[in-house]
């Protein structure tokens, strides 16, 4: 009978530890509307995620996956945060940004609109 506990044990143990959990993204409510940004400031879009296994992030602009470009594009991420940071913004790079987190259990994704305002010098 001890070798039926034993092995019982960790199989629940395996399964508390090693179930899927689907990704959720966390935003503060400042980046939920709108985002103006002037042209050649910088764009920072921070989010929060939850999952098991840990997710893949992916970022997007206008449906085309971001990669980063060094003083320009970067995408930061560790446990369970990403931030797309764009320096020195032009106007041509407003519009919709998406950010794209998944895994095994499934994804989740969140859209930012981007508005990148002309300054008179």
């Amino acid at each position: 009978m001890a070798d039926v506990c034993a092995l019982r044990v960790p199989s629940i143990l395996a399964e508390r530890c090693c179930r899927a959990v689907s990704p959720k993204i966390d935003v503060d409510h400042r980046y939920r509307g709108p985002q103006e940004v002037k042209r050649g400031a910088t764009l920072a879009l921070p989010i929060h995620f939850s999952g098991s296994p840990r997710p893949k992030v992916t970022w997007y602009h206008r449906g085309v996956p971001l990669t980063s470009r060094p003083g320009h594009v970067h995408v930061e991420s560790g446990d369970g945060y990403s931030t797309l940071t764009v320096s020195g913004i032009e106007t041509g790079e407003g519009g919709k940004y998406e950010v794209v987190v998944e895994n095994a259990a499934g994804s989740a994704k969140l859209e930012f609109d981007v508005v990148v305002k002309c300054t008179l010098d």
